[in-house]
């Protein structure tokens, strides 16, 4: 992947400003979210808010202001800057080679915690919708076609994606947090962080935020399945 531009002196380090405040924006906003506030949504309708509210929320506070950002204060084509096309062929064969990959990890793990293979159908559609569908559209939007390429814009391409996947593996903090499973024994915190470099890795080959996101939704599939 290739930067379109690198910034230099006072408009890098004002650029660098503005990154910074719009992570602490985005943190905070989704951890008040979390904590205070998602669990009074859809109380009264709860089939139809459990299959659309985390993914309303996340387009909500994940992707329209990246969108918007891009728009009115970089003043580009959003969907050009993501890079949602890149090389289509470079990008297919990242899809295959780290797909097949978790799912040799995936099935390893399952057969060393339960020492046979057993693959599930998923039939929830909230799991389809949010976990596998909306969840790599919206985090690779604001990590990889955002944070990353911003980063990239003041750092070298490896600083700026070992900033991006601890910012990536950091975000889902808050959930955990909440959801009481915070433990450093069942949570895959190396994983999730490797998934990070993994993905902005396949970014800079590929120049493709589409490949990025089929993976992350090949691998979040993969994960449900093995369970």
């Amino acid at each position: 992947m290739q930067y379109e531009f690198k910034i230099e002196g006072r408009n890098q380090t004002r650029e660098f400003l503005n990154l910074a405040i719009y992570i602490v924006s985005f943190f905070v906003t989704w951890s008040l979210y979390v904590f205070f506030v998602q669990k009074y949504i859809g109380q009264n309708h709860l089939l139809l808010f459990s299959v659309l509210k985390i993914g309303f929320v996340k387009i909500l506070i994940w992707t329209m202001p990246v969108l918007l950002y891009l728009k009115y204060h970089d003043k580009v084509n959003p969907l050009f800057y993501l890079k949602l096309q890149g090389n289509i062929s470079t990008g297919l064969m990242c899809v295959i080679i780290v797909s097949c990959f978790y799912t040799l990890i995936g099935l390893v793990q399952q057969y060393i915690t339960l020492k046979h293979i057993q693959f599930h159908v998923i039939s929830n559609i909230d799991s389809w919708i949010n976990v596998i569908i909306l969840a790599g559209v919206t985090e690779e939007i604001i990590f990889r076609g955002f944070f990353l390429q911003k980063l990239g814009n003041v750092f070298s391409f490896w600083k700026a994606n070992y900033i991006t996947a601890f910012l990536f593996l950091l975000i889902h903090f808050p959930g955990w947090i909440y959801h009481g499973e915070f433990t450093f024994m069942n949570i895959n915190i190396l994983g999730i962080f490797i998934f990070g470099l993994i993905s902005g890795y396949v970014f800079k080959k590929s120049n493709s935020l589409g490949a990025c996101m089929l993976i992350h939704a090949i691998n979040n599939f993969i994960s449900l399945s093995f369970q």
